[in-house]
């Protein structure tokens, strides 16, 4: 499809075009993907349907334990849900109170 790999990151991808560049970042069979345009975005999706069932995220996505949120000016990136998945896991979740370490609740 044209992309390259950027060097200092072998997941990372790059497609320049003359109306706008695409980036791509992978993990296994997750991609999330960057573009100047809507048509970029299309076009990318079109290829990879060619091939592969696809699920689409957009305004409100999941990626690798991020929630990202695209709100007026700019994204909001949270690991909510990750982080009382590893509350509950480490039964945090059950704790009265809180340890001393690492840091206090004063920090």
């Amino acid at each position: 499809m044209g992309f390259a790999p950027v060097e200092a990151d072998q997941c990372l991808y790059t497609k320049k075009t003359p109306t706008g560049t695409l980036i791509a970042a992978v993990h296994v069979d997750d991609i999330l993907l960057s573009s100047t345009s809507k048509s970029h975005q299309r076009w990318f999706e079109r290829k990879l349907e060619e091939k592969f069932e696809l699920t689409k995220q957009y305004d409100n996505l999941s990626y690798l334990g991020l929630n990202i949120v695209r709100k007026k000016g700019g994204l909001l990136v949270t690991q909510d849900k990750h982080i009382q998945e590893l509350s509950k896991k480490y039964e945090f979740d059950k704790l009265s109170t809180y340890p001393s370490t690492p840091t206090s609740t004063n920090f």
